[in-house]
């Protein structure tokens, strides 16, 4: 039998980790960057939408390329850009997640959240991303122009 002490520190291990480690990854692809009207922020226009669940402590940026890839199935050579909106900057500000690193600092910045939304695409960006650090907000075709100045 194992002590009492034992079994309530592997519980509440257990329970702390599915609290920290979900995630809801929101995955918009197939879709591309274009200017918005009267301003010059970028909206990310068509595309399809999937949510993915995921536990970080299993997860790593090697399984969203491959789950993003999976989307792409005509083209196994395809070279993808997968984004994400820095929310601590003060301009609409894109990061791409090209390595390990930024996936990390990627989940650190929405630990609060939990939920992050990703943006792919197969074109060339007419956007510089940034390395790491800095929008509040990315527009989808769906909203409307208008709601920037």
């Amino acid at each position: 039998m194992f002590p009492f002490d034992f079994i309530n520190r592997f519980f509440f291990i257990v329970v702390i980790r599915q609290i920290i480690s979900e995630f809801k990854f929101k995955l918009k692809y197939e879709g591309f960057f274009r200017l918005a009207r009267n301003s010059c922020r970028q909206v990310y226009s068509f595309g399809s939408t999937k949510c993915l669940y995921i536990d970080t402590f299993s997860y790593n940026l090697n399984h969203l390329v491959e789950e993003v890839k999976s989307h792409y199935p005509s083209q196994s050579d395809i070279v993808l850009s997968i984004v994400f909106v820095d929310k601590y900057a003060k301009e609409q500000c894109f990061i791409e997640l090209d390595n390990d690193k930024t996936f990390m600092v990627m989940l650190n910045m929405y630990n609060e959240n939990k939920e992050v939304t990703f943006y792919a695409t197969t074109e060339k960006f007419r956007y510089n991303p940034k390395p790491l650090s800095c929008q509040d907000k990315v527009i989808d075709e769906n909203e409307t122009d208008s709601v920037f100045p």
